[in-house]
């Protein structure tokens, strides 16, 4: 599977490609004072009660003139894509709209372009770094409200002891 197809295959490489294309239109029209006509229409056809149609939708991602795809529009548009994520419960109206037949086809020509852009997203192929791994710990200073009362086994490391 070559990386427009993995992008297209999953809910956040879709929402991935959305948000990518929806960044291009808004840097587009803020520097030429254009209109966004993919943000309204993914908008309206995200609510509950949409005025836009998935076919609608999908007739717009080709007319969005796409930017380089550098390390920070890619780092943006996936985390736009990550913070969108809910399993658990049900995917929201973007998520809806990027899966449906049409929209996921008008995605294709920006899964083509971000998969013939190196420069952004040459990091996802690298081999991974084992030396280069971080991890970050939380000592729970800082943090407000009451303690958080731990079960004697996550303190102790073992079962809580009976009495002898």
């Amino acid at each position: 599977m070559n990386t427009a197809e993995a992008l297209l295959s999953g809910w956040r490489g879709r929402r991935f490609l959305l948000e990518l294309a929806l960044d291009a239109e808004a840097i587009f029209a803020d520097r030429d004072g254009t209109e966004v006509p993919l943000a309204q229409a993914v908008m309206s056809a995200g609510c509950e009660v949409p005025t836009a149609t998935p076919e609608v939708v999908a007739t717009l991602p080709e007319t969005v003139r796409l930017a380089d795809v550098d390390q920070d529009a890619a780092l943006h548009a996936f985390a736009d894509a990550v913070a969108h994520a809910r399993y658990w419960q049900e995917p929201d109206g973007e998520d809806m709209l990027a899966v449906t037949p049409v929209v996921r086809a008008a995605l294709e020509r920006v899964a083509r372009h971000v998969a013939g852009s190196a420069t952004g997203i040459g990091w996802w192929s690298a081999p991974l770094d084992r030396a280069d791994q971080h991890m970050v710990a939380w000592d729970g200073r800082g943090r407000r409200g009451p303690p958080i009362r731990r079960h004697p086994r996550a303190v102790s490391g073992g079962l809580p002891r009976r009495p002898t």
